[in-house]
């Protein structure tokens, strides 16, 4: 299993994103694909067949975008927030375990043009991270406001749709989401610190340690990891209950 959505059986004759429910062969099919690329990306883990980043991403990515179409209301929605809390928590920590290029053995490093390539496919691989990251922020939006999902069509990317009767996620899975989002951007951050320019811890001038930022970390791809899954926080602060004042 590749990663691929299956474009056989009851689950892909349904049209993408279409789903208000499922029938019982269409569940079957659709957790069997789940769990089978969910085991085939923690065996090849264990195995150090991951690499490269790109072919990583390339699993990653239509995995997302299956488990987001499982439909939002109960009994699947439950579901939906299982498959895609387990998804959040593994995700980053294969993409931390590779390197963002490996240079073939016998390339010239020091010949310009080669650099030149080096560099482009680099960029372009960073960029596909930095996607995907995007697409699960997007997609948690979508699952704590109960909404679906369309999957894109032709390269494009997935939307919510808002569903009627659509479930979020009980406040234990919140309180799990929001350490596994704290997790996964100390490991990525971790991450990407060799490939671009991040600024530090400093002593400042009360004698406290202080943040020192570069100009790409304000605006530049580093931003997107310094910011990762912001707002996913920000909606779980404004879904959080009100305290209760102490008299």
């Amino acid at each position: 299993m590749t990663g691929h959505i299956p474009d056989t059986g009851p689950w892909s004759r349904a049209p993408p994103g279409s789903h208000l429910s499922l029938t019982e062969p269409q569940e079957a099919a659709l957790r069997a694909y789940l769990d089978s690329a969910s085991l085939g990306l923690e065996r090849d883990e264990r195995k150090h067949r991951l690499a490269p980043l790109s072919s990583l991403l390339s699993r990653l990515s239509p995995l997302l975008e299956a488990i987001l179409q499982i439909p939002a209301r109960e009994p699947w929605a439950s579901t939906r927030a299982a498959y895609l809390l387990s998804y959040t928590g593994n995700a980053p920590g294969y993409i931390e375990k590779l390197p963002l290029m490996t240079v073939p053995a016998g390339v010239d490093e020091t010949d310009p043009d080669t650099c030149a390539v080096i560099a482009e496919e680099a960029g372009e691989t960073m960029q596909s991270v930095l996607d995907l990251l995007g697409e699960i922020e997007r997609g948690w939006i979508a699952v704590l406001r109960g909404e679906g999902w369309r999957a894109g069509e032709d390269g494009a990317k997935g939307e919510a749709v808002k569903v009627e009767g659509g479930s979020g996620i009980d406040e234990t899975s919140k309180v799990r989401l929001r350490s596994i989002i704290n997790l996964a951007r100390e490991k990525l951050l971790l991450w990407a610190r060799p490939y671009g320019s991040f600024g530090g811890e400093s002593m400042g001038p009360d004698g406290l340690d202080g943040e020192v930022h570069t100009e790409e970390e304000k605006s530049g791809w580093e931003r997107q990891i310094v910011d990762m899954w912001k707002e996913i926080l920000e909606e779980l602060d404004r879904q959080a209950p009100p305290e209760e004042e102490v008299i």
